[in-house]
């Protein structure tokens, strides 16, 4: 059989049209080359590389605004410039400038710098409504005057004796500023009181009928904090590693309204002598504070290496905040912070690749936080920034924080190459820490220097 080739659909064509000459003009139509407007659509132009105009600070006539949530004050007219200082939600401002991207130019806490207007009202926050006054209780039925019960304090620790008198059987002792109820008392100034289920007599000589003033908290101003108000830089905040020394044991740091401790083997930068063996100190990103001397040492007492060969599954169970110190390691480079044993050779391992391309190490700003510590922050700098104590991951001895400076911000280098290579020693950016939500607004927890230990997996 002879196989026979298929015409071609043009040579068809040009058949047909040949046996076709009344129709000439009409062919030469359908051969004409397509007009532009119905040629083949061309590609759309790649979505994202538009070149948005530069904002522009104009002025305008003075304006008054609230902030709507916790809201940081940056050096320009963009979220990833210099945090100067954080307002609290609610805090009333006035502008006389905006940027053409709605961001507002107004000073808060003597530092002047700009505010994304996203986060501002033109409605002042309404104020509480007034707890309503319980109701008026009835007087109740007068008693005759032998039966009156008296409300007495005490004023001293005050034995409770077995009779009216000072030589009779002591049943117990009441502390200082006890309240007792009296039902009856003798002439010479002997109560008769009920306390921890006995029943006896007290000296009046003791008691008082004003109750004892309650301690007054230590005012907010005296705790001291430098950390997200401007001037902070890192843990040693500027001071040579020359002054350098380390806990030789867990030691009590002293803020001013209170104190916090940490443990052995925790980096301490000095910054001058003060009074009665103390000196004044920076430590876990608190400046100037005090701490005594003879809990300080060049070295330092902890391992830089798993010593206790503990698994990481075993370490996540250990106690938050108070993780004991034989399971913790110190870091061999940058500020010699502190972290869990299990994380620091993958630890080595980054930050080998990181002075690799680098040139220099990875600094470490801040990693294992008690829980005392913790507590202090948390009261220091509210919800908005620092985590509740018993929640945060700085407890868990598994986080590192970087510096909070441009060099690991957003748009840099270092943290682009952070995200990239983390992962394979088990480091990674938690994502409820990104710059932008899943919805893609502003995250306002935000943290570009936070990074946690996951393990390789």
């Amino acid at each position: 059989m002879t196989s026979r080739s298929t015409p071609s659909p043009c040579r068809t064509l040009r058949r047909t049209l040949a046996a076709l000459p009344a129709l000439g003009a009409a062919t030469a139509l359908v051969l004409a080359p397509l007009p532009a407007a119905m040629a083949a659509p061309t590609q759309p132009a790649a979505v994202g590389h538009s070149v948005a105009a530069p904002a522009k600070t104009v002025t305008i006539a003075k304006v008054t605004r609230y902030t709507t949530t916790g809201l940081n004050l940056r050096k320009s007219a963009t979220a990833t410039s210099t945090r100067l200082a954080t307002l609290p939600k609610g805090t009333k401002i006035t502008s006389t400038q905006r940027t053409t991207g709605g961001w507002y130019r107004v000073s808060y806490a003597k530092k002047t710098g700009w505010v994304s207007g996203a986060y501002l009202s033109a409605k002042a926050p309404a104020k509480p409504k007034p707890k309503p006054k319980p109701a008026a209780k009835k007087a109740p039925a007068k008693k005759p005057a032998a039966a009156k019960t008296l409300t007495r304090y005490t004023t001293t620790a005050l034995n409770l004796r077995k009779s009216a008198s000072a030589s009779s059987a002591r049943l117990a002792t009441l502390p200082k500023g006890t309240k007792v109820l009296s039902p009856q008392h003798t002439a010479s100034g002997w109560y008769k009181v009920s306390y921890a289920k006995k029943t006896g007599w007290v000296s009046g000589a003791y008691l008082s009928s004003k109750a004892p003033a309650k301690p007054k908290p230590a005012p907010f101003s005296t705790c001291r904090y430098e950390g997200h108000t401007g001037t902070y830089t890192s843990t040693s905040n500027g001071v040579s590693n020359a002054q350098r020394y380390y806990t030789k044991r867990t030691a009590g740091v002293d803020v001013g309204c209170g104190t916090f401790t940490v443990p052995a083997g925790t980096p301490v930068w000095k910054v001058a002598n003060s009074t009665k063996g103390r000196w004044k100190v920076n430590v876990g990103g608190v400046t100037k504070v005090l701490m005594r001397s003879t809990d300080l040492a060049r070295t330092s007492p902890a391992a830089t290496t798993n010593r206790t060969k503990i698994s990481l599954s075993a370490f996540k169970k250990l106690p938050t905040g108070a993780i004991p110190e034989k399971y913790l390691a110190r870091i061999g480079f940058s500020t010699g912070s502190l972290i869990g044993a299990p994380a620091v050779a993958d630890l080595n391992a980054l930050n080998k690749a990181f002075k690799k391309r680098f040139g220099s190490d990875l600094y470490v700003d801040l990693g294992y936080r008690t829980k005392s510590q913790q507590q202090y922050y948390y009261k220091v700098l509210g919800s908005k920034v620092a985590a509740k104590p018993g929640t945060s991951v700085h407890e868990h001895a598994l986080s590192i924080d970087l510096p909070e400076t441009s060099a690991y911000s957003w748009n840099s280098a270092r943290y682009a190459w952070m995200i990239k290579n983390g992962p394979r020693y088990g480091w990674v950016h938690p994502a409820r820490l990104n710059k932008y939500t899943a919805s893609g607004k502003l995250n306002p927890y935000a943290e570009y220097w936070h990074f946690d230990y996951v393990g390789k997996h």
